[in-house]
Protein backbone atom coordinates (compact mmCIF):
# COMPACT_ATOMS: atom_id res chain seq x y z
CA UNK A 1 0.00 0.00 0.00
CA UNK A 2 2.72 2.78 1.28
CA UNK A 3 4.39 1.40 -2.15
CA UNK A 4 1.39 3.05 -4.58
CA UNK A 5 1.46 6.42 -2.34
CA UNK A 6 5.06 6.46 -3.04
CA UNK A 7 4.59 5.77 -6.55
CA UNK A 8 1.88 8.17 -6.49
CA UNK A 9 -0.78 5.48 -7.81
CA UNK A 10 -4.31 5.77 -6.08
CA UNK A 11 -5.48 2.27 -6.11
CA UNK A 12 -8.02 1.39 -3.81
CA UNK A 13 -6.20 -0.24 -1.22
CA UNK A 14 -4.10 2.90 -0.51
CA UNK A 15 -7.66 5.00 -0.76
CA UNK A 16 -8.16 2.45 2.53
CA UNK A 17 -5.48 2.77 3.81
CA UNK A 18 -5.49 6.49 4.06
CA UNK A 19 -9.34 6.51 5.22
CA UNK A 20 -8.26 4.06 7.91
CA UNK A 21 -5.38 6.08 9.00
CA UNK A 22 -7.21 9.56 9.06
CA UNK A 23 -11.10 8.85 10.14
CA UNK A 24 -11.31 9.74 13.52
CA UNK A 25 -13.89 7.97 16.47
CA UNK A 26 -15.11 9.09 19.55
CA UNK A 27 -16.40 6.78 22.00
CA UNK A 28 -17.78 5.53 25.61
CA UNK A 29 -17.17 2.30 26.64
CA UNK A 30 -17.58 0.58 30.03
CA UNK A 31 -14.51 -2.01 30.56
CA UNK A 32 -14.95 -4.69 33.07
CA UNK A 33 -11.19 -5.64 34.20
CA UNK A 34 -10.93 -9.16 35.36
CA UNK A 35 -7.97 -7.75 37.77
CA UNK A 36 -9.19 -6.41 40.91
CA UNK A 37 -9.79 -2.62 40.52
CA UNK A 38 -11.76 0.60 42.13
CA UNK A 39 -15.06 -1.37 40.47
CA UNK A 40 -14.37 -5.05 40.96
CA UNK A 41 -12.60 -6.50 43.85
CA UNK A 42 -13.86 -10.09 43.34
CA UNK A 43 -11.12 -11.13 40.48
CA UNK A 44 -12.65 -12.88 36.79
CA UNK A 45 -15.54 -14.86 38.67
CA UNK A 46 -17.12 -11.63 39.27
CA UNK A 47 -15.59 -9.10 36.33
CA UNK A 48 -17.64 -11.82 34.44
CA UNK A 49 -20.53 -11.99 36.34
CA UNK A 50 -21.20 -7.75 36.43
CA UNK A 51 -20.77 -8.63 32.23
CA UNK A 52 -23.04 -11.02 32.30
CA UNK A 53 -25.63 -8.42 33.73
CA UNK A 54 -24.53 -5.47 32.04
CA UNK A 55 -24.94 -7.27 28.51
CA UNK A 56 -28.11 -8.79 29.83
CA UNK A 57 -29.41 -4.52 30.42
CA UNK A 58 -27.65 -3.28 26.98
CA UNK A 59 -28.09 -6.41 24.48
CA UNK A 60 -31.52 -7.77 25.93
CA UNK A 61 -33.18 -4.83 26.99
CA UNK A 62 -32.07 -2.42 24.63
CA UNK A 63 -30.83 0.06 27.49
CA UNK A 64 -27.93 2.78 27.04
CA UNK A 65 -24.63 1.86 28.29
CA UNK A 66 -24.04 4.86 30.30
CA UNK A 67 -27.38 3.71 32.46
CA UNK A 68 -26.88 -0.35 32.14
CA UNK A 69 -23.39 0.57 33.66
CA UNK A 70 -24.34 2.72 36.43
CA UNK A 71 -27.09 0.16 36.97
CA UNK A 72 -24.53 -2.89 37.56
CA UNK A 73 -21.48 -0.42 39.25
CA UNK A 74 -18.91 -0.08 36.32
CA UNK A 75 -17.27 3.08 35.14
CA UNK A 76 -18.52 4.65 31.74
CA UNK A 77 -15.48 6.53 30.01
CA UNK A 78 -15.54 8.69 27.42
CA UNK A 79 -12.69 8.83 24.92
CA UNK A 80 -11.26 12.07 22.77
CA UNK A 81 -11.28 11.74 19.06
CA UNK A 82 -9.00 9.04 18.46
CA UNK A 83 -7.93 7.77 14.84
CA UNK A 84 -6.72 4.09 14.17
CA UNK A 85 -2.99 4.61 14.78
CA UNK A 86 -2.88 7.41 17.66
CA UNK A 87 -2.76 6.90 21.78
CA UNK A 88 -6.28 6.97 22.87
CA UNK A 89 -7.03 9.61 25.80
CA UNK A 90 -9.99 10.86 27.36
CA UNK A 91 -11.52 14.36 27.10
CA UNK A 92 -8.73 15.90 29.39
CA UNK A 93 -5.79 14.27 28.01
CA UNK A 94 -5.14 11.65 29.82
CA UNK A 95 -3.75 8.11 28.45
CA UNK A 96 -6.22 5.41 28.46
CA UNK A 97 -3.66 2.63 28.75
CA UNK A 98 -6.34 -0.51 29.72
CA UNK A 99 -7.69 0.09 26.25
CA UNK A 100 -5.15 2.26 24.21
CA UNK A 101 -3.27 -1.20 22.86
CA UNK A 102 -6.67 -3.41 22.64
CA UNK A 103 -7.02 -4.40 18.98
CA UNK A 104 -10.87 -5.52 19.88
CA UNK A 105 -11.50 -1.80 21.20
CA UNK A 106 -10.05 -0.13 17.77
CA UNK A 107 -12.26 -2.73 15.87
CA UNK A 108 -15.11 -2.31 17.83
CA UNK A 109 -14.99 1.44 17.64
CA UNK A 110 -14.21 1.56 13.32
CA UNK A 111 -17.02 -0.85 12.78
CA UNK A 112 -19.63 -0.52 15.06
CA UNK A 113 -22.61 1.93 13.48
CA UNK A 114 -22.28 5.62 15.23
CA UNK A 115 -24.82 5.15 17.65
CA UNK A 116 -24.99 1.57 18.12
CA UNK A 117 -23.36 0.18 21.74
CA UNK A 118 -20.89 -3.64 20.72
CA UNK A 119 -20.31 -6.17 22.77
CA UNK A 120 -19.70 -8.09 25.33
CA UNK A 121 -16.11 -8.20 23.68
CA UNK A 122 -13.52 -10.45 26.00
CA UNK A 123 -10.14 -9.21 26.02
CA UNK A 124 -7.27 -10.95 27.83
CA UNK A 125 -7.44 -8.05 30.20
CA UNK A 126 -11.39 -8.19 30.88
CA UNK A 127 -14.29 -7.70 29.13
CA UNK A 128 -15.24 -4.33 26.88
CA UNK A 129 -18.29 -2.63 25.90
CA UNK A 130 -18.46 0.17 23.20
CA UNK A 131 -21.11 2.59 22.19
CA UNK A 132 -19.66 5.04 19.02
CA UNK A 133 -20.86 8.22 19.71
CA UNK A 134 -19.00 9.68 16.68
CA UNK A 135 -16.93 8.88 13.48
CA UNK A 136 -15.89 11.22 11.37
CA UNK A 137 -14.30 10.48 8.02
CA UNK A 138 -11.55 12.16 6.63
CA UNK A 139 -11.57 14.38 3.75
CA UNK A 140 -10.32 12.77 -0.13
CA UNK A 141 -9.27 16.26 -1.71
CA UNK A 142 -6.57 16.44 1.55
CA UNK A 143 -5.13 12.73 0.48
CA UNK A 144 -4.59 14.55 -2.68
CA UNK A 145 -1.99 16.86 -1.07
CA UNK A 146 -0.93 13.92 1.37
CA UNK A 147 -0.38 11.32 -1.44
CA UNK A 148 2.60 13.83 -3.22
CA UNK A 149 3.68 14.89 0.41
CA UNK A 150 4.01 11.06 1.55
CA UNK A 151 5.40 9.79 -1.65
CA UNK A 152 8.42 12.19 -1.65
CA UNK A 153 8.62 11.38 2.49
CA UNK A 154 8.55 8.00 1.09
CA UNK A 155 11.39 8.00 -1.52
CA UNK A 156 13.84 9.67 0.90
CA UNK A 157 13.37 7.27 3.55
CA UNK A 158 13.62 4.31 1.32
CA UNK A 159 16.77 5.63 -0.10
CA UNK A 160 18.71 6.00 3.28
CA UNK A 161 17.16 2.91 4.36
CA UNK A 162 18.63 1.08 0.87
CA UNK A 163 22.25 3.26 1.75
CA UNK A 164 22.09 2.24 5.10
CA UNK A 165 21.92 -1.56 3.91
CA UNK A 166 24.25 -1.27 1.62
CA UNK A 167 26.57 -0.04 4.16
CA UNK A 168 25.74 -2.60 6.57
CA UNK A 169 26.41 -5.60 3.74
CA UNK A 170 29.94 -3.90 2.35
CA UNK A 171 30.88 -3.30 6.03
CA UNK A 172 30.49 -7.33 6.41
CA UNK A 173 32.43 -8.08 3.57
CA UNK A 174 35.39 -6.77 4.90
CA UNK A 175 37.61 -6.43 7.60
CA UNK A 176 36.49 -2.87 9.89
CA UNK A 177 38.92 -1.83 12.28
CA UNK A 178 38.24 0.96 15.01
CA UNK A 179 41.03 3.51 14.77
CA UNK A 180 38.87 6.18 16.70
CA UNK A 181 40.84 5.86 19.86
CA UNK A 182 44.04 6.15 18.17
CA UNK A 183 43.61 9.43 16.34
CA UNK A 184 40.72 11.29 18.45
CA UNK A 185 42.79 11.36 22.04
CA UNK A 186 42.72 14.32 23.54
CA UNK A 187 45.79 16.31 23.74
Amino acid sequence: RMFDVALGVSTPETLLFYRDAYRTAKVEYAYVLFRDSPTNSGGEAQARAKAGRLAGLVVGQRRPLRAAAATVGVDVVTTAEFNLFSKITNAAGKSLDEVGTSKPFRRLAFNTPVGATAGPEETSAGILFVHVLSRKEPDMAEFEKFRDRAARQLLLEKAQTSLQEWYKSERAKRKVQNNFEKFMRPS
